[in-house]
């Protein structure tokens, strides 16, 4: 399925559920925001049809660097022990996964170090300007932590 057609199809049914709030009596401002929203959608869609016609097959996919798939994988285990030290301890078994992996991806980064002859083929990734990386990552996810706890508490003033 071609990117312009993905873009098109989410339109589409962003439209029918725009149709959906029209039958059940939406206000005038939800259904002019939201069906301004779905023209914009489907407008990008036009212009990923065109850019593709013009420019014609591109490479879909490309591969995601090493660092970016560490930062990912060390905000998910930050973002779940928070949500267990904010709600229960339970909470946090599902960090077990992403930090699975991480281990995994720093393997793999240790033995392409010990081994270089093996990891010729793959380029390594330019770093990015402004760092950022993995400490960024953990950074953003420690806020969302701290706002999740601020969130519950203010919800625990309201409802006591």
């Amino acid at each position: 399925m071609s990117t312009p057609t993905v873009i098109a199809g989410w339109g589409a049914v962003n439209g029918v559920l725009v149709a959906i709030l029209l039958a059940y009596g939406g206000g005038v401002f939800e259904l002019s925001l939201y069906a301004s929203v779905v023209l914009l959608l489907e407008l990008v869609a036009v212009a990923a049809f065109v850019s593709n016609q013009r420019l014609g097959d591109t490479p879909p996919v490309s591969p995601a660097p090493s660092r970016s798939r560490q930062s990912l994988l060390a905000a998910l285990v930050v973002a779940f022990v928070g949500l267990g030290l904010v709600y229960r301890v339970y909470m946090m078994i599902p960090a077990a996964y992403p930090g699975l992996a991480l281990l995994g991806e720093w393997g793999k980064a240790l033995w392409e170090r010990i081994s270089p002859d093996e990891a010729d083929d793959v380029p390594e990734p330019e770093p990015a300007e402004g760092g950022g990386g993995a400490a960024g990552a953990i950074a953003v996810a420690g806020a969302v932590a701290a706002g999740v706890a601020t969130a519950r508490s203010r919800w625990r003033r309201r409802t006591e």
